[in-house]
């Protein structure tokens, strides 16, 4: 993975675009007093589509620097030529490493992969690797979850 480090300005960032977007997170109160406290100790990863910015990794700390009034952040720049998987396998692999993903992150998750794998198989090697569940049969129970009415999906988080 080759990126470069560079100021952006928020405006240029595209946070309507969710093409990589893995959590449910929505309570950023923590987040937003440690970056207020601290800085941005983990800068976003985006990729660069014409004048704007997408984001593949960082949605929740771009959204807490918006809300502080911050004009704009350092982030991690990936080159132009990374391809739409590799932007998956990072943007799945920031957050499953980092916490124990909820059910309608893992079918997020494998819902994305599974537009670059023809079988069941192959996608369960490639879903183990990045830390999701590798159960052929369990992959093909959750991975459509994140289809469902975001009520339903509320519901589902609920417990």
């Amino acid at each position: 993975m080759h990126f470069k480090i560079k100021t952006v300005p928020l405006s240029c960032i595209d946070s309507e675009d969710n093409t990589y977007r893995v959590t449910t997170k929505t309570r950023l109160d923590d987040l937003i007093n440690s970056i207020n406290k601290v800085g941005l100790i983990n800068p976003p990863l985006l990729i660069e589509r014409g004048s704007e910015f997408i984001i593949v990794c960082g949605f929740c700390r771009i959204e807490a620097c918006r809300y502080l009034g911050w004009a704009a952040l350092e982030a991690n720049i990936l080159d132009s030529d990374t391809n739409r998987l590799q932007c998956v396998k990072i943007a799945i692999t920031d957050n499953a490493l980092q916490r124990q993903l909820n059910l309608i992150e893992k079918s997020k998750a494998l819902n994305m992969l599974s537009s670059f794998y023809e079988d069941f198989s192959s996608l369960s090697k490639a879903a183990s690797a990045l830390g999701l569940p590798e159960n052929p049969s369990l992959i093909k129970k959750i991975k459509n979850i994140c289809r469902l009415s975001l009520s339903i999906q509320d519901y589902i988080l609920s417990n």
